[in-house]
């Protein structure tokens, strides 16, 4: 979230200061992403049409955000069992 507020500059202008009070794990902006791709075009089958044709369906909203968060809790498994995250020992580096 981000929230604004107005401050004194130098007692004669004024200025917005703009804060960031919340950020994203990695798998969480992994999972936003996928949302952002996937929200107009992500479809599941949904039976035939009159004609016998297949018919499809987009996912709801509560089933693209689960499939999202679990595709990116996947992905950030695989990475992590082949060695494609790296960590930092020392917090300062």
């Amino acid at each position: 979230m981000i929230k604004s507020s107005l401050v004194d500059k130098y007692e004669v202008k004024k200025m917005v200061m703009i804060h960031q009070t919340e950020l994203l794990e990695d798998e969480a902006r992994l999972a936003m992403t996928m949302m952002e791709k996937w929200g107009m075009v992500a479809a599941i089958e949904d039976g035939e049409d009159t004609a016998g044709r297949q018919k499809l369906r987009l996912l709801t909203p509560e089933e693209l955000v689960y499939r999202s968060f679990e595709t990116a809790k996947l992905a950030m498994i695989y990475a992590r069992t082949n060695d494609l995250v790296h960590t930092s020992v020392d917090p300062t580096m």
